[in-house]
């Protein structure tokens, strides 16, 4: 269980109610991780499933991601804990790439388009990336960059990513 004077002092204790709280390998033996959905998120992946094939990229562990996957699908989507990150990662039909598709750097993990784009045959210029982590990112003009997420539920900004990326 999260302790909760190991809470940063710019999250709001009031915000984890809701929370999710999973145990997870990446943070060491017997962590915790708090999921906190992000406002917007379902409403802004099915807009891009409209339009693209959305993946998850991140630096965490893949028996992780799968935890954060199964835990999301349960949440948003009321379906069982099967979770398979080598296919599609649950019925939220998103492939995600984990810390295993990352390179190594002095400044930690990256994430290369370059090799995303070739092991998915896609060209790079029909790839994006949202992160509140750009510097991370290889070919940092298809980043779209978002403010990090604490656990705000009035937060709107993948609401408002939405509305202008699909306004036309």
């Amino acid at each position: 269980m999260v302790d909760l004077k190991d809470i940063p002092e710019y999250i709001n204790p009031q915000w984890l109610i809701n929370g999710i709280n999973l145990e997870v390998d990446s943070l060491g033996s017997d962590s915790d991780l708090i999921i906190i959905p992000r406002p917007g998120l379902i409403e802004l992946f099915s807009e891009l499933e409209r339009y693209a094939s959305p993946i998850i990229y991140t630096d965490m562990k893949v028996s992780d991601v799968d935890k954060v996957m199964s835990t999301l699908s349960n949440y948003y989507l009321g379906v069982d804990d099967s979770c398979n990150l080598e296919t599609f990662s649950c019925d939220l039909d998103v492939f995600a790439w984990s810390l295993d598709q990352c390179v190594q750097t002095d400044k930690g993990p990256m994430k290369y388009l370059g090799y995303l784009s070739e092991r998915c045959h896609v060209f790079i210029n029909d790839l994006w990336i949202i992160t509140d982590r750009p510097q991370l990112v290889d070919i940092r003009d298809r980043v779209v960059e978002v403010s990090s997420f604490f656990g705000d539920p009035n937060d709107k900004e993948l609401l408002y990513l939405k509305d202008s990326l699909f306004e036309f």
